[in-house]
């Protein structure tokens, strides 16, 4: 069952229609789709109490770090929780969604997020996904 078909069986109306790619290789589109993300994505500048922070759950083995476990994720981690309470406390209101593949590191032994992240994110109202489409979908509505 493709996506579309899913939303159509569990009565989830979409903004959106299948893709149609005419003329284009599956290849092209996806450059053209990154691409598009990446030009309309916003740089924030390194943050020294993420950073800081982002060491600390290394140090600690704090979910997504863990033995061996990379930098780079907990100090990801910690800028999206800083944005999101940024955000909350400036009296944004809608739906903030972190959206990663990296279920290894996020995930909990039985499925979904992790019960350290799961709380950390609850705090700041950070929904967790490792579903792309769905995140777009959430944030459009």
């Amino acid at each position: 069952m493709h996506f579309h078909e899913a939303c159509v069986a569990l009565g989830i109306g979409l903004t959106f229609g299948r893709p149609f790619y005419p003329g284009a290789s599956l290849a092209d589109r996806l450059y053209d789709l990154s691409k598009a993300l990446l030009d309309g994505s916003v740089r924030l500048d390194p943050d020294v109490g993420c950073l800081a922070r982002g060491f600390g759950r290394v140090l600690a083995k704090t979910p997504p770090s863990r033995q061996g476990g990379e930098v780079k994720d907990c100090v990801i981690v910690e800028e999206c929780l800083e944005l999101t309470w940024q955000l909350r406390v400036n009296g944004f209101a809608r739906m903030c969604v972190f959206c990663t593949s990296n279920t290894d590191d996020y995930g909990a032994a039985g499925g979904g997020l992790h019960p350290t992240l799961a709380a950390e994110f609850a705090a700041v109202g950070l929904n967790f996904t490792s579903n792309l489409p769905w995140a777009v979908h959430e944030v459009q509505k």
